[in-house]
């Protein structure tokens, strides 16, 4: 605001693409949509929920594909995870997961490895399998957690799909391993597209999903 013979004048500001995005978020929302003059579409049928199919990446020489073999949602999971602990330690330690408590959607990936002269699905019976090639190592895990966070993360909960009560030992061993050594993994069970690390936390674990670590070459 500037004084031109004892008035007071407004400047304008410069129309920027700035204050147009600015101008374009102040405006008001009806039914969800932008109340501007952008023309509505015809109706479209809903898609549902939609992921990828596969992971590809390429530790060393090793072409190694995840596959999305099927998902599906399970009820009443702390009858499977958890079942040494109360109902409220459960309850409390899904709600800091920002997950429900009452169910949860299960994930089965079988992973292909291609070598360069063979090709080879890795589906199940060991837990275990070290992948290395040219140096670079990455972990296949089947069912040493069959959850990122009711059994990753807590290596003592006791799972029902395990017959031997000491697999706790086991996933301590393992986890142990990958955190030390800072290896990505593909878990059987974890999350779609389900390659990640996993991190020492408190006298747990913590499952940190791989963002673009492994897309690199």
């Amino acid at each position: 605001m500037t004084k031109t013979g004892g008035r007071k004048r407004t400047q304008k500001r410069p129309y920027t693409r700035r204050s147009a995005i600015l101008a374009g978020l102040s405006l008001p929302l009806v039914g969800g949509l932008v109340s501007a003059s952008i023309p509505a579409l015809a109706a479209a049928p809903m898609l549902g929920t939609q992921t990828t199919r596969f992971n590809r990446f390429k530790p060393g020489s090793f072409e190694v594909t995840a596959l999305l073999a099927g998902t599906r949602t399970f009820p009443d999971v702390h009858s499977i995870f958890g079942t040494n602990i109360s109902d409220e330690e459960f309850a409390r330690v899904s709600a800091d997961a920002n997950l429900p408590a009452d169910k949860a959607q299960f994930f089965f990936t079988p992973t292909v490895v291609n070598t360069g002269s063979e090709l080879v699905l890795f589906y199940s019976a060991i837990d275990t399998y070290m992948l290395e090639s040219d140096g670079q190592q990455s972990v296949l895990i089947v069912d040493s957690a069959n959850h990122y966070v009711w059994s990753l993360a807590y290596p003592d909960w006791e799972v029902r799909f395990n017959m031997d009560k000491a697999a706790a030992a086991t996933r301590r061993q393992i986890f142990g391993m990958l955190s030390a050594d800072k290896l990505p993994f593909i878990g059987y069970h974890m999350p779609w597209p389900a390659s990640g690390y996993v991190e020492a936390r408190d006298d747990g674990f913590q499952y940190a999903p791989a963002s673009y670590q492994l897309m690199m070459e």
